[in-house]
């Protein structure tokens, strides 16, 4: 599997007249547009867009809870399920 684009990403509104109302741009000069203007899609593209920013925060603080060390079987055994779900890795 190739490297996703860097983060962070950010969400552009260009307005409903625009040919491409909504973008998503990468400091890396990536991007990604939609022709649809809709208020679902520019909600969900602010959730990709959360959701991508706060992935390898969200990872790094899995990791930490699935310390066997630290914390109880129930606590690690969560951790390691959320980090298999975001990662599509297990610990």
């Amino acid at each position: 599997m190739s490297e996703h684009t860097p983060t962070p990403w950010q969400l552009i509104w260009h307005g409903t007249e625009a040919p491409y109302p909504l973008s998503i741009h990468a400091e890396t000069g990536a991007s990604w547009i939609t022709r649809d203007g809709e208020v679902s899609s520019r909600a969900n593209a602010s959730f990709i867009v959360t959701a991508v920013n706060s992935h390898d925060d969200l990872v790094a603080a899995l990791e930490y809870l699935s310390d066997e060390s630290r914390y109880d079987v129930t606590v690690t055994r969560i951790a390691k399920a959320a980090l298999l779900s975001a990662t599509g890795k297990s610990t």
